[in-house]
């Protein structure tokens, strides 16, 4: 959107130029008048010369300061969606790292963890307190599972956001 703003800029100053141009024109016409039995036809031209030569200058001016804006916006812009890319990219990569843990190593554990605590406690090697403190490790470890791919997905949306996809 923002290099069509350009181009709009562009053309604004082409535009603005041509008020410095003599304008032509011309016209041919062809009149019947009530009484008058072959019709009155005719031509015309005219020569428009522009004589505020410093109000079109000015505009002209104007148009370009206009232009450079649009243009530094365009280099702000971009520069800013490059680097919220490569952020999000960045983001997607720590997220996926951590993932790739909780999903050979983390998820693992936390089966363990629980599958240990229960059978201690059916055995009656441990008390209630200890089993409920061994169960919340394991939904901790759950838990911030679920929270990294959270991240991960939000992540992506982003990225793929940035991109246009």
């Amino acid at each position: 959107m923002q290099r069509q703003n350009v181009q709009l800029a562009a053309a604004d100053i082409y535009l603005q130029r041509q008020g410095l141009k003599p304008d032509f024109s011309g016209r041919a016409f062809t009149q019947r008048l009530y009484g008058i039995s072959p019709a009155f036809s005719g031509f015309s031209l005219s020569v428009g010369v522009p004589i505020a030569g410093k109000s079109f200058r000015q505009k002209i001016k104007a148009a370009q300061i206009g232009s450079a804006v649009q243009q530094k916006q365009l280099e702000y812009q971009t520069l800013w969606l490059n680097t919220a890319a490569a952020s999000a990219r960045l983001e997607l990569e720590k997220n996926n790292a951590a993932l790739q843990f909780y999903e050979t190593t983390g998820l693992v554990q936390a089966d363990e963890i629980t599958r240990a605590a229960t059978a201690a406690y059916r055995a009656g090697e441990i008390s209630f307190a200890d089993l409920a403190q061994y169960l919340a490790q394991a939904a901790g470890i759950r838990q911030n599972y679920l929270d990294n791919l959270n991240q991960y997905n939000h992540a992506a949306i982003q990225l793929y956001f940035l991109n246009n996809q």
